[in-house]
């Protein structure tokens, strides 16, 4: 999948707690339509990677995300500053 066939859903500003959690700052009108996401995008290096969400709970503009195989904060600090896209049919 391409940047052309997704749209920018927000970016991981921060960890989230000891477990591997992130925080993503959302950039979409409303937060609540995506409140079932089984899956996000996280740009790396220009490809779009595909992770599959354990857990989520939304709160204002922001969205804490616990990822499959991400368990501990170390793992999770990878991904500070990444955006996060959705394919454009969601």
């Amino acid at each position: 999948m391409t940047k052309n066939d997704c749209f920018f859903f927000g970016k991981v500003t921060k960890t989230h707690g000891l477990k591997g959690e992130i925080t993503i700052k959302l950039d979409v009108v409303n937060p609540a339509d995506f409140r079932d996401l089984r899956y996000i995008l996280i740009e790396d290096k220009g490809n779009l990677i595909p992770y599959f969400i354990v857990n989520q709970k939304i709160n204002g503009d922001k969205m804490f995300v616990q990822l499959q195989d991400v368990s501990k904060m170390e793992q999770a600090v990878v991904f500070l500053g990444k955006g996060v896209f959705l394919p454009n049919e969601m």
